[in-house]
């Protein structure tokens, strides 16, 4: 199973319950997500985006597009994370990093967990739980090898079921 095949995301039809589309509701969150940074340049400048949970100039908070609570900050986590869904988005906000920000932002260990380029602010912390996050995803988009494994495991099969999916 690879990134092309949203079969994992279908679920079963319930009696009474609407189909849930779980792989086109990420698609379209990441989507959201690509626009709202299209729609704020002054916020999200050179094909930024990436909103999530991280370090903030003053804080750990999420800034939340839906509730316009938002400052600028991204993450270079969710911007790769997010290639699994908007690969063509997730590669130019990747090289805008590389090549606008690397130097403010890259550490020893790859880049910072976030950055606000309106503030002039760049993360130096590395979260360790992002990392496995983004490298986790990279090898399922590389292999499918994460899905593979998760689809195997007998727990797996016994959340969809109980959760309505095929």
């Amino acid at each position: 199973m690879g990134a092309d095949d949203a079969g994992l995301f279908q679920p079963a039809r319930d009696e009474g319950r609407a189909e849930l589309r779980l792989w086109e509701h990420y698609y379209n969150s990441h989507r959201g997500h690509v626009a709202f940074g299209k729609r704020h340049p002054e916020l999200y400048p050179n094909n930024l985006w990436g909103v999530n949970a991280s370090d903030q100039p003053t804080d750990y908070s999420a800034e939340d597009p839906v509730d316009s609570k938002v400052g600028g900050t991204i993450t270079p986590t969710g911007v790769v994370a997010g290639y699994l869904f908007v690969p063509e988005d997730s590669e130019k906000a990747m090289l805008s990093l590389w090549k606008n920000y690397r130097e403010k932002s890259w550490g020893k260990y790859g880049f910072g967990n976030a950055l606000n380029v309106p503030k002039n602010w760049y993360d130096g912390d590395v979260i360790g739980i992002d990392l496995g996050m983004l490298l986790l995803c990279l090898e399922n988009q590389r292999t499918g090898l994460i899905w593979k494994l998760t689809a195997s495991h007998p727990m797996t099969a016994k959340a969809y079921k109980a959760a309505g999916f095929r």
